[in-house]
């Protein structure tokens, strides 16, 4: 065995530039690959951080039966005004959640001088907003306020579509439980980009009261709610409860716990560092 551990010593420093230049290889192949992993590592995070600071926050309370059912008949899987102020006071007395907001989720038409796009709307609580679109870019205009009740937000590509700029009137049209098609003016206050080309070609930010002024409805559809810190999930994961005094349970990104009536899943799920816990 000596034998060989010496002849392969001779052999490396017999030629020092094919060793320097074997390790170099070595040590750029090592380095390529750490790279490459701390890239798609990064990658996934924010691809994880969009999805949470754009769109779904850490968690959502839905209706029981929502992830399953909902598109067949989305009337059923909403919450009477009371259930979701209840629900919005329990989460907010908890330390572990930073904010909570309300949502309503609907689907119309926006006239604009003459021209007819459709759109996909998000009734949301304007002053509660900023702090669930961290991840989205301002690209014109300002945005919601409760100062404004009929100040939207139009995505990107959605403003192409209807070539509007902030300070345009639009005139949004969708229909109501009954069936009826309703109207509402609103105008035009901000063009957001958020990182998602398909989000921004559809989606509308609507303060909640105009969204229920046009829908003729004070239904929510879900609250969202963010977590003080992401290792905030490991406490979601290893507890059985988030609210032991309501019997709020938790599951960890999906759907499949309730208290009540109510079902609450995590988003967030691309991070792989949180392990689930049974």
């Amino acid at each position: 065995m000596s034998l060989f551990v010496n002849l392969a010593l001779r052999n490396i420093f017999r030629s020092r530039v094919r060793t320097y230049i074997a390790l170099l290889a070595i040590a750029a192949g090592c380095a390529a690959l750490i790279l490459n992993g701390g890239i798609v590592f990064n990658i996934f995070g924010e691809l994880r951080e969009d999805a949470i600071h754009s769109r779904h926050g850490h968690l959502q309370i839905y209706r029981r039966g929502y992830s399953e059912a909902h598109l067949e008949d989305p009337q059923r899987y909403l919450m009477e005004p009371q259930e979701a102020q209840h629900i919005l006071g329990i989460v907010r007395a908890n330390p572990r959640i930073l904010r909570a907001t309300s949502r309503r989720e609907f689907s119309g038409m926006i006239l604009k001088g003459g021209r007819y796009v459709p759109f996909l709307g998000v009734g949301v609580e304007p002053d509660q907003d900023a702090e669930f679109s961290r991840h989205t870019t301002l690209r014109a205009g300002s945005v919601m306020s409760s100062s404004n009740p009929y100040g939207v937000m139009a995505g990107l590509g959605l403003a192409r579509k209807l070539n509007g700029k902030p300070g345009d009137e639009l005139t949004l049209m969708s229909m109501t439980e009954s069936g009826a098609l309703n109207a509402v003016h609103v105008r035009l206050q901000g063009i957001f980009e958020g990182g998602l080309k398909e989000y921004d070609d559809w989606t509308l930010k609507v303060p909640l009261g105009a969204a229920e002024h046009l829908l003729m409805d004070n239904r929510i559809e879900q609250i969202v709610l963010l977590v003080r810190t992401p290792r905030m999930y490991r406490w979601f994961g290893r507890s059985s409860n988030l609210f032991s005094s309501e019997r709020v349970r938790m599951s960890k990104c999906a759907p499949g716990t309730s208290w009540r009536s109510f079902t609450i899943r995590l988003s967030g799920c691309l991070d792989e560092s949180y392990p689930s816990y049974g």
